[in-house]
């Protein structure tokens, strides 16, 4: 993951982040990815999340047990309102 705060005289900092989760990854990562929305909620009114998740959140059938990392990401994601 890297961030990058970006400043305008004329506006409000903003955060930029760009994420790469590989495909077999541990839910560990989720995990990480929340605390640092968190600490970075707090701070930014506007976060710009971009990246390789290897969630595919267009799937018809997001509850089977292979998209497990799809339903994680969408409750965190949720969970801030993104």
């Amino acid at each position: 993951m890297l961030s990058i705060e970006v400043k305008n005289k004329n506006c409000k900092p903003f955060l930029i982040t760009t994420w790469y989760r590989p495909p077999k990854a541990s839910d560990d990562c989720f995990e990480s990815f929340e605390n640092y929305l968190k600490i970075a909620d707090s701070k930014y009114k506007e976060i710009y999340i971009l990246g390789d998740l290897n969630c595919n959140s267009l799937t018809n059938n997001p509850t089977s047990s292979l998209e497990h990392h799809t339903l994680r990401l969408i409750d965190i994601l949720n969970n801030y309102q993104m």
